[in-house]
């Protein structure tokens, strides 16, 4: 299951960000609770992994509910093969 398909629904941040990490392989499980403490705690894979949600928001790959505590992949994102 790809990125796209794990947040296809509206999914709490710190979930969506654990996704993020799995697929970039700094995770080398998809075990929630095993890394959690990263994203709990002052670190700079945290900062590295929050940084790079915003920045696929800023891209409108992801999208974000009226309370900004969840994240779902954008179904209308995509890159044009021309400029």
């Amino acid at each position: 299951m790809n990125l796209r398909e794990k947040l296809q629904d509206w999914t709490d941040t710190d979930v969506a960000i654990h996704h993020i990490a799995v697929e970039l392989c700094l995770f080398q499980t998809d075990n929630f609770t095993g890394y959690q403490w990263v994203q709990w705690t002052e670190n700079p894979y945290r900062d590295f992994l929050e940084g790079l949600l915003k920045q696929l928001l800023a891209l409108g790959m992801l999208e974000t509910d009226e309370d900004q505590e969840r994240v779902r992949f954008n179904p209308d994102f995509g890159i044009h093969t021309t400029p």
